[in-house]
């Protein structure tokens, strides 16, 4: 069994007798880190502006923090304890990870060790916080002959091939449970290697503008918004309505579709692959040569 103790940081305001005394800050965090590396963290887990506090809905999120290569998964909620001017307000926390943390959870693994410790309550002044410790025996994740996501196989494929062709991807549904949209994205996760791992974010419930968000696939509730990028509406998913462009995400569709390999199968074997990547065509090509190799000699 592994143990992991993350620093944290609260997002949100200093209320005290009710009233908001600070605005939007920093409102507690774990001395660990530095002052600016928190802004940056803040920074990059910006999830669009909420118009109308009752319109928040619990979201999750993963994002690459800084140039070190760092990640935060955060959340966000809706405080219960408002504002007496303004009412409630979001509260975010985040929660910084290795990549050696995501070795050995899986996203909805580490989501659910973590929300045993609450962090959505007063602040009356800034708090110093704790180191929050993890523990999990195995990394699991659904294989697509068993999990109920089986339905979602293909159109997981499709998001993945977006991703080598489109800066972000919105992703739109009516299923709220942030949990089924974490499990899809482990599961897309998984069939990367580290090095494209480290690249990828993503975002359970975003707001407009969409433009000044930066997640790689990005959750919303209706499709009929301004985005330029590639829209997936997987409620109305038909394998007609898209195309495989990339030759590593057609590999892997032949794997499944012909070789019968399942998701977790492939997730092992896609751990092999040790190429530098970026998200583009060109390292799309050595993906799948890479991981041809691997599935020959198998």
């Amino acid at each position: 069994m592994s143990t992991y103790c993350l620093p944290q940081f609260v997002y949100g305001k200093i209320i005290a007798n009710g009233n908001d005394i600070s605005g939007f800050r920093v409102v507690g965090n774990t001395p660990a880190l530095t002052e600016e590396d928190y802004h940056n963290f803040v920074t990059a887990t910006f999830s669009g502006q909420v118009f109308g506090i009752k319109n928040l809905l619990p979201s999750y999120g993963l994002t690459e923090a800084d140039s070190l290569g760092r990640r935060v998964l955060f959340q966000i909620e809706k405080s219960i304890v408002p504002d007496k001017r303004r009412g409630p307000f979001p509260i975010r926390r985040g929660v910084i990870v290795s990549q050696e943390v995501f070795n050995n959870f899986s996203t909805l693994q580490i989501v659910k060790e973590i929300n045993e410790y609450k962090f959505n309550r007063e602040y009356s002044s800034y708090e110093t916080l704790p180191f929050l410790c993890i523990k999990t025996e195995k990394r699991t994740l659904p294989s697509n002959k068993t999990s109920d996501l089986n339905k979602y196989n293909k159109m997981l494929l499709y998001i993945l091939d977006a991703l080598f062709s489109s800066k972000s991807v919105l992703v739109v549904t009516k299923n709220p449970d942030p949990f089924f949209r974490i499990a899809l994205m482990d599961i897309v996760m998984s069939l990367l290697p580290s090095s494209l791992q480290k690249q990828f974010s993503f975002n359970t419930n975003i707001y407009e503008p969409l433009n000044q968000v930066n997640f790689k696939i990005m959750f919303i509730q209706s499709k009929f918004v301004n985005f330029s990028e590639k829209v997936i509406d997987i409620d109305f998913f038909s394998n007609l309505d898209y195309k495989l462009t990339s030759p590593y995400t057609k590999y892997l569709f032949s794997l499944i579709t012909q070789s019968k390999i399942s998701f977790k199968e492939l997730a092992n074997y896609c751990k092999k692959i040790l190429v530098d990547a970026k998200f583009d065509e060109h390292h799309s090509v050595l993906l799948y040569r890479e991981l041809s190799k691997i599935i020959q000699n198998r």
